[in-house]
């Protein structure tokens, strides 16, 4: 799976966004547009930056902040969740989801933060 599509995975799967276009939102620019559930739109970019106002870019395996806005949602749909910085081989991050009452854990090591909230994330939801 490519980033752009566990990308886009999440954002329908996880955030419960609704695509408004099912094909490239505009081919100068090459992306996705996507809906939240406050009618907020979300600019899935592929090849070039954002160039429209009034639209918010989402990227969560580089960007803090959209990662975070995955834990978020993830707690919102009940789950738990723990980060933790290993050295096995060498050092990484290891990002958790566990519903305790139900004995359900996800886990994902990657290098980066961001890449194992996705990884993770995506696992719980795809595995629940």
């Amino acid at each position: 799976m490519t980033d752009t599509e566990l990308v886009n995975l999440i954002a329908e799967k996880i955030m419960g966004w609704e695509i408004i276009h099912d094909k490239n939102y505009c081919e100068s620019v090459g992306a996705f547009l996507y809906i939240d559930n406050n009618g907020n739109k979300h600019f899935m970019k592929y090849d070039m930056p954002n160039v429209y106002s009034g639209e918010v870019g989402f990227d969560p395996l580089n960007n803090y902040e959209d990662a975070f806005q995955i834990i978020d949602r993830m707690q919102y749909l009940g789950w738990n969740w723990s980060i933790e910085n290993v050295d096995y081989p060498e050092i990484a991050v290891i990002a958790t989801f566990l519903k305790p009452q139900e004995e359900i854990v996800f886990c994902e090591i990657s290098s980066t933060v961001h890449r194992s909230i996705c990884l993770a994330s995506f696992a719980t939801i795809e595995n629940k």
